[in-house]
């Protein structure tokens, strides 16, 4: 085994072995070579494997005991070091309705639902009292933690509940939260890095990274600086944002998260007070919400009610968009909606689709979005027409 500053190199076993048959031809036989099945050659062999074992045995520590090549419970007892901990598998969750007795209690853990799509199984996680007419709200949390695909629509089977319960309700599940599966290696390797560039608090990505709890989702948020666009000047820096919070809570946390000296631009201004008893003046821009029209045709199957499967067709797209999170500066294409329209029931085909800002004069096949701004759907901006 080598050992350099790029590294450890392990020898083959080859060159163990041809280091026991040296010293042997040296002490003994300069015509010794190893065969099988003798005495001595099976003891010199025995030695050159251990000596390879205990080779790749120090390989093995040192990998483990690097912070970017170790794995699984090696991994995770050296990042506990820095104070931090592997994600473990959360249940997806759901509520749904059910029909029971009237004023019926019934205990957590005590009702089993099965989907009759997946066989999944689900336990409701809290205890529910039901009202005088019997009709009660459930939460479902997965009996297997890790993800668990659930759709609103999905079909559900009753396999152990109360006798009081008498049916569930075909009302759709909603507030439907899927599960994550226990973090991987890479992923949380990937955090380990983030937790570098938070302490380093002075890189473009750390500061993404740090501001990311401060708005809804992380599409919602961009740093500019000189190296990402020429047009900043060194030395300043932008900061678009749709804040979940207040603006003197985000101007507080940008502060706490950006170096010192450094100026910023944007149309937000807020004045943020120092222990000192001073202020400090943070800009910041704040994105626009774009309203975007959408218009198509499409052709409904025999036997379906026009107005009923167009409202579905809107619904569906605005839980595609929603799910979809488009984010700042991002480019809406068209096509996009195809498979959420097909996905409705009762549409046969989708004749035409296009697109447009809410301002613009004309649709057109995608629509492109400034740094600044972000998409808002909803169902008045959504155009259908049978054909």
């Amino acid at each position: 085994m080598e050992i350099n500053k790029d590294g450890a190199i392990i020898a083959p076993l080859y060159d163990y072995l041809s280091e026991k048959t040296d010293k042997t031809k040296e002490q003994f036989d300069e015509n010794f070579y190893i065969k099988p099945e003798g005495v001595i050659d099976n003891i010199l062999t025995s030695l050159a494997f251990m000596e390879y074992y205990i080779q790749e045995q120090i390989m093995f520590l040192l990998k483990q005991f690097d912070p970017e090549t170790a794995e699984m419970e090696y991994q995770d007892g050296l990042y506990e070091r820095v104070g931090l901990y592997r994600n473990s598998a959360t249940k997806t969750t759901f509520k749904k309705k059910l029909l029971a007795e009237g004023d019926t209690f019934i205990p957590a853990n005590s009702v089993t639902i099965k989907s009759s799509e997946t066989d999944e199984e689900f336990t409701n996680s809290e205890s529910l009292t039901t009202d005088s007419s019997g009709i009660g709200e459930m939460s479902f949390e997965a009996v297997i933690p890790g993800h668990t695909e659930v759709r609103a629509e999905e079909n559900f089977l009753l396999t152990e509940y109360p006798q009081a319960i008498i049916e569930l309700s075909n009302e759709e599940a909603y507030d439907i939260s899927l599960g994550e599966n226990e973090e991987t290696d890479s992923e949380f390797k990937t955090r380990f890095h983030e937790l570098k560039n938070y302490r380093a608090k002075c890189s473009r990505n750390a500061i993404i990274h740090n501001l990311c709890d401060y708005v809804e989702h992380k599409n919602y948020l961009n740093v500019i600086d000189g190296n990402t666009d020429p047009l900043i000047d060194a030395g300043y820096i932008k900061i678009i944002a749709k804040p979940s919070v207040s603006d003197r809570e985000f101007a507080k946390a940008i502060l706490e998260n950006v170096l010192c000296g450094i100026k910023f631009l944007g149309n937000t201004t807020v004045s943020v007070p120092l222990s000192n008893g001073t202020s400090w003046e943070v800009k910041f821009q704040k994105a626009t919400d774009i309203g975007i029209d959408l218009s198509g045709g499409i052709k409904i199957k025999n036997g379906f009610f026009a107005n009923t499967v167009i409202e579905q067709v809107k619904e569906n797209i605005l839980n595609y968009a929603q799910t979809r999170v488009y984010g700042l500066g991002a480019t809406i294409y068209a096509t996009e909606f195809v498979l959420p329209i097909l996905d409705t029931e009762g549409v046969e085909a989708v004749t035409s689709i296009s697109v447009k800002k809410f301002s613009d004069a004309e649709y057109s096949a995608n629509t492109e979005l400034a740094a600044d701004e972000l998409p808002l759907f909803s169902q008045a901006a959504i155009t259908l027409t049978l054909t």
